[in-house]
């Protein structure tokens, strides 16, 4: 028979055994590495499985390593380093801090440590936890990365570029932005824009800024800017980054100095508009031009003038004959609206001003017969004679296709960075 002080002491016992076991339990399975290190060595005294696996280590094998034997072993990854923070921690409360440990197999790895000084009855101890946060660094480095990138492609470049938030605010601005405008980055960084547009502009500006922030979070603009140097003409191509949530984070802007090249376009139109109907008159003025450029009369709708620069862009060659009237062209491109739609004979850019339109069509794409795809702006206006009769039609294509590209690029790039920038976050 058994005493009652011995029956109390069975069931003391059964209780602090079920206890520990519980306790043993929690203490394998959670996801972080625990150890429990002597409070004045740090010898490790006892670690749970999750060591094990992270080390490649048995549980054996972890009792006979000091710090040193787990960490890279190099300053500030030793012994000593780690002796301090672990005094630190003793004086100063809970530290957390970044170490790169070793593996059985001699892998290094980054692990976050948290170490708490503490007493386990009364005995003094340390209670660190390691967590794997490679995946972080990984990501912080292919951010830190994709950010140098990002820079780089930024300076090195001329066409303007700016980062907006939905408010109209400047985020970024480009060196060559900040040139243009005669203004330091820090003081344009966080103003508004729109005190240095012209006031004839600040409607077509503001609806530009409109359609960015809904479906397709693009928009395309020409206005005109005060600078050091007078008003200048700009033409901008703005593309919307969403955040998690569908909602515009920020706008990337792209854009460049068309002051010489409004000029040129106006002064043609002007002299488009004074000349007769003369082909030699025209030829004069389109034949050389460096801009691609086709004439058609009117009303017979019969192509007068294809000048090199148009050969050159679609890649036909300048004997072939192309005085023939729109219907029965027989084109070896093909002309995509910036939609991606195909182009009817009808509805081109050239057809369209012999009924008298004027046309302008931002990111036009020509396909050649060799599967080469260039990027356009339309500019086409209907030439009237001096009793206002339409007697031609004068189309220009300059070609754009590497703008497009460094738009591409920028959007890209800025993809890259915000998706370094969740994955930084999630691994935290």
């Amino acid at each position: 028979m058994h005493s009652e002080a011995q029956l109390d002491y069975y069931k003391l016992y059964h209780v602090v055994s079920a206890e520990i076991d519980y306790f043993r339990q929690i203490f394998d399975t959670t996801t972080d590495a625990i150890f429990i290190q002597d409070g004045v060595t740090g010898k490790i005294l006892d670690v749970n499985q999750r060591v094990c696996e992270m080390f490649g280590y048995t549980y054996e094998e972890i009792l006979t390593k000091n710090v040193q034997g787990l960490s890279q072993g190099d300053p500030p990854y030793t012994d000593h380093e780690a002796m301090t923070w672990m005094q630190t921690a003793r004086t100063s409360g809970p530290q957390v801090f970044d170490w790169k440990a070793k593996r059985k197999d001699g892998d290094l790895f980054w692990v976050e440590v948290s170490a708490k000084f503490t007493f386990l009855g009364e005995e003094e101890r340390y209670i660190v936890t390691a967590r794997d946060i490679g995946e972080r660094k990984r990501a912080e480095e292919a951010l830190r990365e994709s950010e140098a990138l990002y820079r780089l492609l930024v300076e090195k470049q001329n066409d303007l570029v700016v980062k907006i938030d939905p408010k109209e605010n400047l985020l970024f601005v480009s060196p060559s932005y900040c040139a243009l405008f005669g203004k330091s980055e820090q003081e344009l960084l966080g103003s508004s824009f729109m005190p240095l547009v012209h006031e004839d502009d600040w409607e077509i500006t503001a609806k530009a800024m409109e359609d960015v922030l809904y479906s397709p979070h693009s928009a395309f603009l020409e206005h005109r800017a005060l600078t050091p140097d007078g008003w200048k003409w700009l033409y901008w191509s703005g593309k919307a980054v969403l955040d998690r949530d569908g909602s515009v984070d920020f706008i990337i802007a792209v854009g460049r100095d068309i002051s010489d090249k409004k000029r040129a376009e106006q002064e043609l139109v002007d002299s488009m508009r004074e000349l007769s109907d003369t082909k030699a008159l025209l030829d004069a003025v389109v034949g050389q031009s460096p801009i691609p450029m086709v004439v058609a009369s009117s009303p017979d709708r019969v192509i007068r003038i294809i000048n090199s620069a148009f050969c050159e862009l679609v890649k036909i060659n300048e004997d072939v004959e192309y005085t023939k009237a729109l219907p029965e062209l027989q084109l070896s491109w093909k002309d995509y609206s910036p939609e991606g739609e195909l182009i009817s004979l009808n509805d081109l850019p050239l057809a369209r001003t012999l009924r008298g339109e004027s046309v302008r069509i931002r990111d036009y794409k020509i396909v050649r017969a060799d599967g080469a795809e260039r990027f356009v702006d339309v500019y086409g206006v209907p030439i009237n004679n001096t009793r206002n009769e339409l007697i031609a039609g004068f189309v220009a294509f300059p070609d754009v296709t590497e703008r497009k590209k460094t738009e591409q690029l920028m959007i890209q790039t800025e993809k890259m960075l915000s998706l370094a920038g969740l994955a930084a976050g999630m691994a935290h």
